[in-house]
């Protein structure tokens, strides 16, 4: 669509598709309701799609921190 409009936004259409693809949970919501409301559904992939990547940063810090404390209590011994 922004192709069509816009010529030189074409790329942008291309990316939203990859993006879809890797919010792909959060997405979900997104393809159910983007056939009837497009603008709603391109803002809640901004949105959760953001905290959705921020959550899982946070579950990867935590399950790093807990692994490095793990093997901090395993290499100091008697």
């Amino acid at each position: 669509m922004i192709g069509l409009a816009l010529p030189k936004l074409q790329y942008l259409g291309v990316v939203w598709v990859f993006i879809m693809l890797a919010d792909l949970p959060v997405s979900s919501v997104a393809y159910m309701m983007g056939w009837k409301y497009p603008t709603l559904a391109a803002l809640w992939i901004v949105a959760a799609g953001t905290l959705w990547w921020y959550l899982l940063g946070l579950g990867i810090k935590r399950l790093l921190e807990l692994s490095r404390s793990r093997q901090r209590s395993l290499s100091i011994g008697p």
